[in-house]
């Protein structure tokens, strides 16, 4: 799975992307609701979120027998969430690109 460095790394940098949705998510949340646009991809990444702090937890704190399901579901769910984050922003520039014109 990596080394613990690695594993510290993207805690970290988990724990900080955990704080910046924070911050923005009530903002970008409030805007696209009202907005009706990529509701879909937009509560998909917000599930996906959900899944991936859940089990990161779990991977921390969760009982030891559970360990490999949740390493399993947090990469699946991490793989995801990155697809949809990806499809999320580029059909929000296709948008704004073809409104433009």
């Amino acid at each position: 799975m990596g080394s613990h460095n690695i594993l510290a790394i993207h805690g970290v940098a988990a724990m900080l992307a955990t704080l910046a949705l924070g911050s923005v998510l009530p903002f970008h949340l409030k805007a696209g609701y009202k907005s009706r646009r990529q509701w879909i991809s937009g509560f998909g990444q917000l599930g996906f979120v959900l899944i991936l702090l859940t089990s990161g937890a779990l991977l921390y704190y969760g009982p030891e027998g559970i360990r490999e399901g949740v390493i399993d579901v947090h990469w699946i769910a991490g793989l995801v969430f990155f697809a949809i984050f990806l499809w999320h922003s580029i059909f929000n520039i296709r948008i704004k690109i073809s409104l433009d014109k």
